[in-house]
């Protein structure tokens, strides 16, 4: 299955990290074109973390000419050979160059942010490690050379300020370069990536295989479409974190980055035949931050909620087609039917303005 990485960024399940393909300047923020690691915590001041630069065996700055994605594998192909990376697990990301001489620069997005820091750390077996501060995406980033040398270039400062913030991966003579970047939301605990990249592909090949089966069939004229659909479902996850009290679902790992409180109601319906306690926690996960007065947020993500608007009520009928295919017992129709009366009362006692029985919307 190919996936076109303009639309949809590579990621993993419950994984706050994305490898997105941009244009110039879009996403309304100055940036050039290219292929960005994203974060998908919303409190952050920005979602670019890096942009991956090639580097020729001179070092020379290179450009991709295309990428290639698929589930389990992503790949980035320039003039000098091709970059490949894999998600061994939510919070890291594995690297290699396809052949030696090809060497990679991660430009970190810095520019006038406060409290960027890019300092060496020893880790066991003295490869070349590297731990980013990105004070402006809420993360820590511990970068390790697997193969090969690991450099961070000098930062140009502005008073306090990191003007510029980057390092650069250099192949051992002879053989390809590889590295392994991991996410820490907190400090970092000391924990050194150690998976290898074939079995890391190998792992989540089988673990998107083992999401589609339940499904639609393996052939037959939608096959193609049901693997894209359940692609977006598997990939768009996140865990639970701050204000998300549960796994749940983003509208997207692009532009819709947030689980908004009528959208995940249609996610959760698409998931109910095959993985219900997804679908549940999907449906449910704005009614963990239901106001008093029975008031939906607009949206949630793991950084942010926001309230003051609300999304149309389509909770019943959701429910509703959810159970014929799936049965969430008693205990949690109970509160799920807590919930939607006291969001239906809501309706009738603020929104049905002039008392005649039909409620406004006006967002």
């Amino acid at each position: 299955m190919n996936i076109d990485p303009w639309l949809v960024p590579f990621s993993a399940p419950r994984s706050y990290l994305a490898l997105a393909a941009h244009r110039e300047n879009d996403w309304w923020r100055p940036h050039p074109a290219g292929l960005f690691l994203r974060t998908l915590r919303t409190d952050a001041d920005t979602p670019f973390v890096a942009r991956l630069v090639p580097l020729a065996p001179d070092g020379a700055e290179l450009a991709f000419e295309r990428f290639e994605s698929e589930p389990a594998l992503f790949r980035a192909v320039s003039p000098a050979g091709t970059w490949e990376f894999v998600f061994s697990d939510e919070r890291t990301l594995l690297a290699r160059a396809d052949r030696p001489g090809l060497g990679l620069r991660l430009d970190f997005q810095a520019a006038g942010l406060h409290w960027q820091l890019l300092f060496r750390v020893p880790v066991p077996g003295g490869a070349d490690a590297l731990l980013a501060n990105a004070n402006k995406n809420r993360a820590r980033y511990l970068l390790v050379a697997q193969s090969g040398a690991l450099a961070g270039d000098d930062p140009q400062w502005d008073g306090r300020d990191a003007a510029t913030m980057a390092c650069s991966f250099a192949p051992p003579p002879g053989a390809p370069a590889a590295f392994a970047l991991r996410e820490f939301a907190g400090g970092w605990d000391g924990s050194v990536p150690a998976a290898a990249f074939d079995e890391a592909v190998a792992a989540r090949r089988a673990e998107f295989a083992a999401f589609l089966a339940p499904f639609a069939p393996a052939a037959g004229p939608r096959a193609d479409v049901a693997a894209a659909a359940a692609h977006l479902l598997w990939s768009f996850s996140v865990a639970k974190e701050g204000a998300l009290r549960r796994d749940a679902l983003l509208m997207s790992k692009n532009w819709m980055d947030r689980l908004w409180s009528w959208d995940h109601c249609f996610n959760a319906v698409a998931l109910a035949p095959a993985h219900p306690d997804l679908a549940w926690d999907s449906f449910m996960a704005p009614f963990d931050l239901q106001l008093e007065d029975g008031m939906l947020p607009d949206f949630v993500s793991a950084g942010k909620v926001l309230y003051g608007y609300v999304k149309p009520p389509v909770h019943g009928w959701a429910l509703r087609r959810m159970l014929r295919a799936m049965d969430p017992g008693p205990d949690r129709l109970a509160e799920a039917y807590d919930r939607l009366a006291r969001w239906t009362r809501w309706w009738f006692e603020r929104r049905d303005r002039n008392g005649d029985g039909l409620c406004e919307y006006d967002h």
